[in-house]
Formats: structure tokens, C-alpha cells, sequence
């Protein structure tokens, strides 16, 4: 059972959803790794596992409980600075530029930390730069030295930084308290935003828990991989198996205008190494690492559309075009469900592609193909009949 799995398990009688865990099993690795770990992108950056992730649901579905694990985790293992609550980001600067003296005696001299709350609209005061230096911080790779100079104070000097943040709140406060430079200035683009709507469960907490989570020790795995220190690999053949996936992933059409789906191998990358060293201390990739890291963060994408697009502005008018597109240019003229679903990752979900095969269908565009495991969708003889004519016209 990996770390990730047990988290999990001990949380399993939570109402809190089940990926909301997963997702702060993430943020807490990420959190104690610090800069001692990266992965060498081609020689020209060092990718460190830094992550900013949000969960996102209505009210009492119970956002609070897996941030709470996350913060006693990390402040159990008290190798980077931890700053929760009620801030200002000159505020959060000055602590990342500050020396931290943890409860053993050990000093943190580099810009490490771990930015938490259970509100996001608290985290951080009202500021129109605040989005711009969040993002600045999370590029951790350029900075080996950041400077904030301003007329009005001493110049704030930051070493080797490195910020995780982890927050949460409900879907109108995101869509309002960050501005439009956020949702396409590049904040969001760096950010999974884990959208839920349902509790996991129904517990009314009548009854002492079977199982619950245990600080001491869950902490023994986090205090091991925070001593880990190297430079991540691929396993044999998942090089390659990223790249062929990567220039699949990034020649698609894109609907998305955030820069979410254009920073997403890098993304994945980061949450890969995060699942790895929940596993074990080679610092290698696997293949099962990096297709579950692209999976979950492809589903943050989904969020991401709803909360920011909305259900006024999501139009299938352009999800309807790529399928057409993509199977016009597809050799035999068809895709498998479960393909187009991924390639439709961020444009629509699978109501969304149910509602666009069905009029298609209706339309005498497409044909639906009963195969052995799964549905083919097709276009008709008549519309290939029709584009093949169209291709002689313009020769």
C-alpha cells in the first residue's frame, strides 16, 4: 500500500470526497520536498514538485478536513515555513525571506514554504499584484534568487524559492476573488482546481471511527522523503512514452484560453514525482505514474471550464466542431469513445459529449459503432462522401 493509499484508507469514513484527500496527500509531499528534488526538463530547467491546488465545493461539503491533515502533517515533519490563515502577500515575501528556526534547532534559510488555509478569499489581503508575484513564486525553477524591491522598504532577497499552496472554497467566491489577470494572466494555468459537488458518504459521526488518521504515523514516510535528494528519471521506455504523448497532447485544437492546457505536461510532471515518492525513493517515473498524474490532472481541467466558463459562456458549438474536425483528419474516420473523451479533456465532459453525439446522430452526421469493448463514433458515407468531393474541388 503506497502513502497516498493509506491517507486515503484512514480517511475513508470522512464526508470530505475522496480526491480531495488525494489531492492534499499531493500538496503534502510536494510541501516537504522542498528544492532537495527535481527533474532535469532537457538540460535547460530543473523541474521542482511544487504544486498550487484549490479544492473547490459548496458550503459543508467538508473542504476543511483534508487541509487540516495536510497543515499537522507538515507542520509535524517542520522542515519548510508554514504560513496559514489570514495574510498579505508583502506579508508571506517577508516570512519566505525570514530564517525559520524549527522545534529541533535546524534552520531554513531558503524561501521554502507552504501556503495554506481552509479559506482562499482569507489566505491572502485584497491586492491586484497578488496573482502576478503568485506566480512569479511558483516558477520556482527561474529562481535561485528573487528580489522585491520597492521604494517605501528594504529590498526583500529570497533564496532557492520554493512555495506550495494549498487552499480551498466554494465555486462563486473563486470565480469572483481572483481577477480576470488570474484566469488569464497565468495563476489558474498553474493551479488544479479540484471541483466537487457531492459528499463521498453520508457519516453522521455517531459512532467512534473505524479508522482515522494516525499524525505519527503517517509522518514516518513524509520524514524519509524529506530527506531524499536527486534529480528524477524516466523508467526504461517512458520517455518516450511521454514524448509520443506530449506532441499527441499539444498539436490538439485547444478551446482553453487560460494557458491551463498549454502548462499541463509540466504539471503532470510535478504530480508524477509526488505520486512516485509515495511509492518509493528511486526517483524514477513510471509508466503508471505519469498516466495517473496526466488522468488527475486532466480532471482539474474539467473544474477549472466550470468554474471560470460557467455554464453561460460553455458553448458545445466548438466541442461539436473539433469532433468533426478530428475525425475528418482521423485516416479511417473514426474514434473510440473513451479517445475522444480524452481529447476532449477540457472542452467537455461525457454529458456534455452525450448531448453532442446525439444531435450529430439525429443530424445524419454520425454513426454510432457497437464494438467489442466500447462505442465507435464514425461520420456517415455521406459527409466523407461530401468532404472527399470538396478535397477534388480544391485540387
Amino acid at each position: 500500500m503506497t502513502w497516498i493509499e493509506e491517507v486515503l484508507k484512514c480517511t475513508s469514513e470522512s464526508e470530505s470526497p475522496e480526491r480531495y484527500f488525494w489531492w492534499a496527500s499531493i500538496c503534502t509531499i510536494s510541501a516537504v520536498t522542498r528544492r532537495r528534488i527535481y527533474m532535469s526538463r532537457g538540460g535547460l530547467y530543473k523541474l521542482y514538485p511544487n504544486v498550487y491546488v484549490v479544492l473547490v465545493g459548496p458550503s459543508g461539503l467538508r473542504k476543511g478536513n483534508p487541509i487540516d491533515l495536510s497543515k499537522k502533517l507538515v507542520d509535524r515533519v517542520d522542515n519548510t515555513k508554514l504560513i496559514s490563515g489570514r495574510s498579505s502577500i508583502e506579508a508571506v515575501i517577508r516570512e519566505l525571506g525570514k530564517v525559520h528556526t524549527t522545534e529541533s534547532k535546524n534552520q531554513i534559510v531558503d524561501a521554502t514554504c507552504f501556503l495554506i488555509s481552509s479559506e482562499l478569499t482569507a489566505m491572502l489581503v485584497e491586492n491586484e499584484y497578488a496573482p502576478g508575484i503568485l506566480m512569479d513564486l511558483y516558477d520556482s525553477h527561474f529562481h535561485d534568487k528573487w528580489r522585491n524591491v520597492l521604494i517605501s522598504r528594504a529590498p526583500d532577497k529570497l533564496k532557492n524559492v520554493f512555495l506550495t499552496m494549498f487552499a480551498a472554497t466554494n465555486e462563486t467566491n473563486l470565480s469572483f476573488s481572483w481577477p480576470k489577470s488570474a484566469v488569464n494572466g497565468g495563476l489558474v494555468a498553474r493551479t488544479h482546481i479540484v471541483l466537487e459537488e457531492k459528499k463521498r458518504r453520508l457519516n453522521a459521526l455517531v459512532e467512534e471511527a473505524t479508522f482515522s488518521p494516525d499524525i505519527e504515523q503517517l509522518s514516518k514516510r513524509l520524514f524519509e522523503i524529506a530527506n531524499l535528494k536527486g534529480n528524477f528519471k524516466f523508467d526504461t521506455g517512458v520517455d518516450k512514452y511521454f514524448d509520443n504523448w506530449y506532441h499527441g497532447f499539444m498539436t490538439l485544437e485547444s478551446l482553453d484560453k487560460t494557458g491551463t492546457l498549454d502548462r499541463l505536461p509540466d504539471s503532470a510532471l510535478k504530480v508524477a514525482m509526488c505520486i512516485s515518492l509515495a511509492e518509493k525513493d528511486d526517483l524514477v517515473l513510471t509508466k503508471d505514474n505519469v498516466e495517473e498524474a496526466i488522468q488527475r490532472s486532466l480532471e482539474c481541467v474539467i473544474g477549472m471550464k466550470k468554474v471560470f466558463l460557467g455554464t453561460g459562456e460553455h458553448s458545445l458549438v466548438k466541442p461539436t466542431t473539433f469532433i468533426i474536425r478530428y475525425l475528418i483528419k482521423h485516416p479511417k474516420h473514426e474514434v473510440t469513445r473513451k479517445r475522444i473523451l480524452v481529447e476532449l479533456y477540457g472542452q467537455a465532459d461525457a454529458i456534455d459529449l452525450d448531448r453532442i453525439v446525439d444531435t450529430l446522430v439525429q443530424a445524419g452526421t454520425l454513426e454510432i459503432i457497437k464494438g467489442e469493448e466500447e462505442q465507435i463514433y464514425k461520420l456517415t458515407d455521406s459527409v466523407i462522401d461530401k468532404y472527399e468531393s470538396l478535397k477534388e474541388e480544391e485540387k
